[in-house]
């Protein structure tokens, strides 16, 4: 998305011939495209437990890692532990079920089991 920024900001800088505009125009447009794009990861956030690898979809990154390389999921931290191919331990938070201790009772324990689904579907157990 932020690649069509080259398609917008041109036509924004050249809607209007006065250079003091022109810098504003191009910094909405571009906020614009950050917004839509982060509305969209937003909006896609999750897990996805396929082809032998556990996809976790952030608000900016997607974090693929292979099934066999998790140890532990932490269902109260919404936290997988994982271990790279070079043997370092890695932790890498489940944004989508992430909760703050001040969210309400039913939004924590709905994401609790959720965390518990994951963990038994990535480890079976």
């Amino acid at each position: 998305m932020l690649a069509s920024l080259s398609l917008f900001a041109p036509r924004a800088l050249a809607a209007d011939p006065d250079a003091s505009s022109a810098v504003p125009a191009a910094l909405g447009v571009l906020l614009f495209l950050a917004g839509v794009t982060l509305a969209v990861r937003a909006y896609r956030l999750g897990v996805e437990i396929r082809d032998g690898q556990v996809v976790l979809r952030g608000v900016l990154r997607t974090t693929r890692i292979p099934r066999e390389a998790v140890t532990h999921v932490d269902v109260h931290e919404a936290t997988l532990v994982w271990r790279r191919p070079d043997g370092t331990v890695r932790r890498t938070k489940v944004a989508a079920f992430t909760a703050r201790e001040n969210s309400p009772s039913d939004v924590r324990e709905f994401n609790q089991r959720t965390m518990k689904e994951i963990r038994k579907a990535i480890k079976g157990r």
